[in-house]
């Protein structure tokens, strides 16, 4: 049994990827979670598992609430009653005027950046509370500070992502429990976007995470935005 464990949602790829890389090369035993679609979950697992490091890959569908119970029953199998890191990555994004906006899509947008992140805490407080010095990252955006126009579904759904880290924060911190929403400016999620001028960098997003899970319980950061230096 290894003697640090994470969980992160959104490991296919992307930020989740690279960070679920961070932790399981930091010593962490890391549960990747993702839904799993042609392979990539599994295929950023097997890199992982190549180098060395301890990983399971979990493909489920986080709008559903028995999807999430899952993970969490995956999660104790393999690592036992703990999570050091709890990082919920995954997000959809829906971009275009809001005549145009589907219902469906509405609700699925806050059912995977809202409600999931929600769900995740809660079934996964308990193993929170038996670790040393705990966090949960939830992935916020720029757009979550300040509204944009043609994303306003996607804007409202991580605005309610900073305020439920915020509350979270708030309300978890006498339990030693850190949370903190990084709300990111543009990301190149990507290799292939690395290095564009009006993106930030994955690895410049690896680096705040890892200052985050090396502070000490007495500090807190509901909310670190990462902005462009030059936007």
């Amino acid at each position: 049994m290894v003697d640090r464990a994470a969980l992160v949602t959104g490991a296919s790829r992307g930020i989740g990827e690279r960070i679920a890389g961070y932790l399981a090369g930091a010593g962490y035993g890391v549960s990747m979670v993702g839904r799993g679609l042609d392979g990539e979950l599994d295929r950023a697992a097997a890199r992982l598992t190549a180098d060395g490091r301890d990983v399971q890959a979990i493909a489920t569908d986080l709008r559903d609430a028995a999807g999430v119970a899952d993970v969490m029953r995956q999660h104790r199998a393999r690592y036992g009653d703990r999570i050091d890191v709890l990082v919920h990555s995954a997000g959809l994004l829906t971009v275009g005027p809001i005549a145009e906006l589907a219902t469906e899509a509405l609700d699925d947008l806050f059912a995977v950046n809202v409600r999931a992140g929600f769900l995740l805490v809660r079934d996964g407080l308990p193993l929170l509370r038996t670790a040393e010095n705990p966090l949960v990252l939830l992935l916020g955006s720029a757009a979550g500070l300040a509204g944009t126009a043609n994303l306003a579904a996607y804007a409202a759904s991580k605005f309610a992502v900073v305020g439920l880290a915020e509350s979270l924060a708030a309300e978890l911190a006498p339990q030693g429990i850190r949370v903190t929403a990084l709300c990111p400016d543009r990301v190149a999620s990507t290799e292939e976007l690395v290095g564009e001028p009006d993106l930030i960098g994955l690895s410049d997003v690896t680096r705040a995470v890892a200052t985050l899970v090396e502070l000490s319980p007495a500090v807190s950061v509901p909310v670190l935005p990462l902005r462009l230096a030059r936007p």
